[in-house]
């Protein structure tokens, strides 16, 4: 036995040795470098969807085998950043496959697809979860849409069918050709600079922690697509060498995260710094007791985050609008229509749908179709039942998603829609899910997925999912609607006390939110307040005329769920017969 063993090894080192030869022989093939080290420029990658698909790699068209795997290319290409999850291809390409036969399709594709390239293989990255381009490359559709990937392939499924048209709509409005004749602004976000931690702490963890602070801060404020960051941890690149020639070439702020520790206290610290003039803008320190020489816990780092985020958004809300707006103004930047959206005044949805609609620009923003698609959803039925209404939902929300399928906000969002307006429950509560998963500490996600349990009749995990929203908003500018989910929770779970209490928080900031006055009837009429619920139920009528016990049994009233329906015709009726 130890024989045989032996006399192997010499030929197994040998196989070994000749692999290793081949992987860097194809490496050098695939990549060409300079003596430098960079790779070399003139490999450019140039993918055409003007009328039919066209993949050229340093002037060589390259063949792709099957209509299929061009389409995977295509999406790759269109996708924000050039990257796709393998879930999501799979999904669209293989949508009556099972799980694991979609996956081992993809992988079968892929490989097929590296063939095709030959040694260009390496412009596909991929990972057990992503696919992605491995270098820029131009992407070049037609201004007018109308000759958008003309051969591309038929009958593959719902969701490819879904996003070939929204690449349609999107290429028909170009945004450099709209810009040039002067009808579109060019869009400007506010630059945020997220500077290295700096920790004093003996602990190997602490650096951990300090960074998933920011990672956290990153992850949100992207989703917001209000401001462009700098990641000033990147040593390896010049970034404001690289921005010189951009309209924002220096940030206006700067993120500093501080993780301090001296004996068993910990002290979090986090400021926002005016770049130009060096000046503190905000501040929050907080001392945390950490006994046996344990460190800050990933909720307090969860909470600072979240904090500075808010502030941020807060500070780009002034500098971009002036001063904060109300509902009777318009909005001036998206971050304006953000502000108007969560702060729920009927006149401030429509000033957002407004604003939206003169910004051709935005037509391919996922946040500013997802931001449309809610502002219908808030005030469904305020104006009557129109069919029209929610075609519009409809479409705003599937080209959002289909634009970017991974922020979580835009998920969030499109799922309140999908739930409450739509009624398609189990589509609002995927959406919803995703984006708890993707962005655990975002409040919105689990604001949304509570109503979205709300529509379900889950009035227990509606509970639970409102109260951890509210926690993780704890600072923000838009708690009171985190508040009322807790609010309309707690009416459906019988717990009317509380239920009051939130719903009066609620409204002293939010005046006029008819989903949370409704609900209110019902707790103060079973707390007998009678007075209190005759003021509440003349101030409803007072926005909405139609609110009475026969309007409420109409199935296109919108209330929440059919036990709020329930809830809320048996306290007008019993209002009613008492008086």
């Amino acid at each position: 036995m130890f024989g045989v063993s032996a006399r192997r090894k010499p030929l197994r080192i040998g196989w070994l040795a000749l692999k290793l030869y081949e992987f860097l022989v194809s490496l050098f093939q695939t990549c060409a470098f300079t003596p430098g080290g960079e790779m070399s420029s003139d490999e450019d990658v140039i993918l055409s969807l003007n009328g039919s698909f066209k993949l050229t790699v340093a002037g060589r068209e390259i063949a792709i085998g099957s209509s299929r795997n061009s389409a995977i290319l295509a999406v790759l290409a269109t996708a924000p950043q050039q990257k796709c999850s393998r879930d999501r291809l799979r999904q669209m390409f293989w949508p009556r496959s099972p799980p694991l036969q979609g996956a081992g399709s993809l992988r079968t594709a892929l490989s097929a697809l590296r063939r095709d390239l030959g040694p260009d293989a390496g412009i596909i990255g991929s990972n057990r979860s992503f696919l992605w381009f491995a270098r820029s490359i131009e992407l070049r559709d037609p201004a007018g849409g109308t000759a958008f990937f003309d051969d591309a392939p038929g009958k593959i499924g719902t969701e490819f069918d879904c996003w070939l048209d929204v690449q349609r709509q999107r290429a028909a409005i170009h945004p450099a050709q709209a810009v040039a004749a002067g009808r579109l602004p060019v869009p400007q976000r506010t630059g945020i600079a997220i500077a290295p931690p700096k920790v004093f702490a003996d602990d190997p963890h602490s650096h951990l922690l300090a960074e998933r602070a920011l990672n956290d801060i990153i992850a949100h404020l992207s989703a917001y697509e209000v401001v462009e960051l700098i990641d000033l941890r990147d040593v390896s690149r010049d970034l404001f060498a690289e921005r010189e020639n951009e309209a924002a070439a220096h940030p206006w702020l700067m993120i500093e995260v501080t993780l301090t520790k001296a004996g068993r206290d910990a002290l979090l610290t986090a400021k926002l710094v005016e770049v130009a003039r060096r000046r503190l803008y905000w501040s929050h320190a907080e001392t945390v007791d950490c006994r046996e020489g344990a460190l800050p816990s990933l909720t307090k780092l969860t909470e600072l985050a979240n904090q500075v985020v808010d502030a941020a958004l807060m500070a780009v809300l002034r500098r971009k609008e002036g001063a904060i707006p109300n509902g009777a103004s318009a909005p001036q930047s998206m971050i304006g229509v953000l502000h108007q959206l969560f702060s729920m005044s009927r006149d401030g949805q429509r000033s957002v749908r407004s604003y939206l609609s003169s910004h051709e620009g935005l037509s391919h923003s996922a946040l500013a179709n997802a931001c449309y698609a809610l502002s219908i959803a808030n005030t469904l039925g305020e104006d009557g039942h129109r069919t029209a209404d929610l075609r519009a939902a409809r479409e705003r929300a599937r080209i959002a998603v289909t634009l970017d399928p991974q922020n979580a906000l835009v998920l969030a969002m499109t799922g309140h829609v999908f739930g409450f307006a739509l009624r398609e429950f189990e589509t609002g509560e995927e959406l919803t899910g995703l984006a708890c998963r993707l962005a655990p500490s975002l409040p919105q996600a689990w604001d949304f997925a509570a109503m979205n349990a709300i529509y379900r009749g889950q009035v227990e995990k509606a509970c639970e999912f409102s109260q951890r929203a509210a926690k993780l908003g704890y600072f923000s500018a838009y708690r009171p609607l985190y508040l009322s989910s807790m609010a309309i929770s707690a009416t459906l779970a019988g717990n009317h006390k509380a239920a009051v209490d939130l719903s009066q928080s609620v409204l002293s900031r939010l005046p006029g939110f008819l989903g949370v006055m409704r609900h209110s009837v019902v707790s103060l009429c079973a707390l007998d307040r009678e007075r209190d619920a005759h003021e509440m139920i003349a101030q409803i009528r007072a926005l909405d005329p139609r609110f009475c016990g026969e309007e409420i049994r109409n199935p296109r009233y919108p209330v929440p769920s059919e036990a709020s329906r329930e809830l809320i015709g048996e306290a007008l009726r019993g209002f009613r017969s008492t008086h």
